[in-house]
């Protein structure tokens, strides 16, 4: 795995902007897209833990529809 050059800091600043919405989309490639940019922070999140892992769950769970 490559390593983390995020901060605790901006991983937080960037969850709300992160394409939650991805899913329902007409457009593939912007499916695609939201899709990976979710999956990454969910992998680092569980790569990081604790706080990070807290902070990806509840932005997770407050964008579902």
């Amino acid at each position: 795995m490559k390593e983390n050059k995020m901060t605790l800091d901006q991983f937080l600043a960037d969850l709300p902007h992160l394409d939650w919405y991805y899913e329902m989309s007409d457009d593939h490639q912007v499916y695609l897209r939201g899709s990976a940019q979710v999956r990454r922070y969910r992998d680092l999140a569980i790569a990081m833990g604790g706080e990070w892992q807290d902070a990806f769950n509840e932005q997770n769970a407050a964008h579902k529809i």
